[in-house]
C-alpha cells in the first residue's frame, strides 16, 4: 500500500494469503473487506482507480477460489454452502439469554455451557435438526431475545468490550494485560500522530476486528490475532519514550508520508 503496487499479480499474492486467513480464522473477514474497501479511501488514494480495482478484483477473486470448495463440501454434505463456520447461531445463543454472562469462563462455571452446547446438554436436538437448521433456529431465538432484553443485551455488550481490551485473567496477568494494552493503544496514537498512512490500517484493523466479538462470550483468546500488534505499538511507545523520536519511517515514499492532500485527476 505505501508503495503503491497495484496490479494483478499483487492481487493474487494477497488473495492467496487472504484466503488461508479465510480458511483458518473466519471472522477475519470484516477486516479484510474493511482494508480492501480502505485502501481507496481519499485520504489513501495509492493508486489510479482502474489499477486499483484490477488489483481489487483479483484479490477477492483468489480468496474466493481458496474458499470454494469448503463451500462446496460443506453444500453436499448440511445441505449449504457455508464457506465458513456455521455455528454463529449457537455462539450467539449461548452469548445472549437470561443466565448470560459476559465472561466465558463464569457461564461455563455455572453450568450454562454444559447445558446449552450441542455437544452435551443439546445433542439430540441438534441431530434431529442438523447443523445448519439448528444453527438458524438458535440465530433466531438469540435475535428475539436481544429484541426483548436490549438495556441487558447493551450491558452484556459493553462487559464483553471491556473484557476484550482487559481480559479477566489471574491478578497479576490482569496488571500486565492493562498495561500492555494501555501502551499499545497510546502507542498507536502516538504512531498516528506521525500521520503516517499505515497507522490507519491498524485503526481500521483493531476496530473492524474487535467489533464482532462484542456480541459473544469473551474470552482472551479472541484476541490472540490481534495480540502482536499491540504488543507491537507498546514497543514502539517504548522506543520513543527511550530515544525521544516519534514516527520515522523512511520506507514510505515521500508523498505518501502525509495525509490528507489534495486530489487531482
Amino acid at each position: 500500500w505505501t508503495k503503491g503496487a497495484f496490479c494483478a499479480r499483487t492481487g493474487a499474492e494477497v488473495g492467496v494469503v487472504a484466503g488461508i486467513t479465510l480458511l483458518v480464522a473466519p471472522h477475519t473477514a470484516p477486516v479484510l473487506l474493511a482494508v480492501l474497501i480502505f485502501g481507496y479511501m481519499p485520504w489513501a488514494r495509492p493508486a489510479p482507480f482502474r489499477r486499483y480495482a484490477t488489483f481489487a478484483v483479483v484479490q477477492v477473486a483468489v480468496m474466493v477460489l481458496f474458499v470454494a470448495p469448503w463451500a462446496l463440501r460443506n453444500q453436499r454434505v448440511l445441505g449449504s454452502p457455508v464457506w465458513g463456520r456455521s455455528t454463529a447461531g449457537m455462539e450467539l445463543n449461548m452469548s445472549n439469554n437470561d443466565r448470560a454472562s459476559a465472561n466465558m469462563d463464569v457461564n461455563a462455571a455455572s453450568g450454562l455451557l454444559p447445558e446449552m452446547h450441542p455437544n452435551v446438554g443439546d445433542r439430540e436436538h441438534l441431530r434431529e435438526m442438523g447443523e445448519v437448521a439448528y444453527n438458524r433456529e438458535k440465530m433466531a431465538t438469540a435475535f428475539r431475545w436481544i429484541s426483548g432484553h436490549r438495556g441487558r443485551f447493551a450491558v452484556l455488550t459493553a462487559q464483553r468490550a471491556l473484557l476484550f481490551w482487559f481480559p479477566a485473567v489471574p491478578p497479576w496477568q490482569v496488571v500486565c494485560f492493562g498495561l500492555v494494552t494501555i501502551a499499545g493503544m497510546t502507542g498507536l496514537i502516538l504512531f498516528a500522530g506521525g500521520r503516517t498512512p499505515a497507522a490507519w490500517y491498524f485503526v481500521v484493523f483493531w476496530v473492524c476486528y474487535s467489533l464482532p466479538t462484542y456480541v459473544f462470550q469473551m474470552s482472551e483468546r479472541l484476541r490472540y490475532p490481534m495480540e502482536w500488534s499491540i504488543y507491537l505499538f507498546a514497543g514502539f511507545l517504548l522506543y520513543s519514550a527511550v530515544h525521544g523520536e516519534t514516527t520515522r519511517i523512511s520506507t514510505v515514499p515521500t508523498n505518501l508520508k502525509r495525509f490528507p492532500r489534495p486530489l487531482t485527476r
